[in-house]
């Protein structure tokens, strides 16, 4: 089982200030049902519910602003999550003194779903694994759509005000 991303996550200073990729990198071998460096692109028809349970293509899609509030209502309902879930549930994407590591991992699933490549190896290999993923030598953050480009400055942002989020560099957790 693949290692938690929380578990990855923790002092990665990387997700704060993305590199841009190195040019002799390569990409990865293509994976079964995923076109090549599509990333989130790679399920256009992806239903409401598929979206919702996948924090990656919410945050390509949604504010997180609107999502923090306004979660339930854009999620949970007939085409979208069972009210009932303990997805719907629980506040999104937590409580509202949630570790700095869940904010993280938010923002590097973002990145993930157009296909960065992390310098953090942990934290590569723990995206190589999931089978949505497609590495990107040429990841731009302008590829994003504008809604994620939104999301990633938001995220940076609040990990950089928030006093009790230590950047501690590119080493490994």
């Amino acid at each position: 089982m693949a290692a938690s991303i929380l578990a990855v996550l923790s002092g990665c200073d990387e997700l704060l200030n993305p590199p841009e990729p190195e040019p002799e990198v390569t990409t990865a071998p293509k994976k079964q049902g995923v076109k090549a460096n599509e990333g989130v692109l790679s399920m256009p028809d992806a239903t409401l519910a598929e979206i919702c349970a996948d924090d990656g293509l919410l945050l390509a899609r949604h504010e997180v602003s609107i999502l923090k509030h306004r979660f339930t209502e854009v999620c949970c309902g007939p085409d979208g999550l069972d009210p009932s879930s303990e997805r719907c549930a629980a506040p999104w994407p937590g409580p509202d003194d949630m570790p700095c590591e869940r904010w993280s991992e938010l923002h590097a699933h973002l990145l993930a779903r157009y296909g960065h490549r992390f310098q953090n190896e942990k934290l590569q290999s723990y995206f190589d694994e999931q089978p949505w993923y497609q590495p990107n030598k040429n990841f731009r953050t302008g590829m994003m759509s504008i809604t994620a480009k939104r999301n990633v400055s938001a995220l940076e942002l609040f990990l950089r005000e928030r006093k009790d989020c230590v950047a501690t560099g590119d080493a490994e957790p």
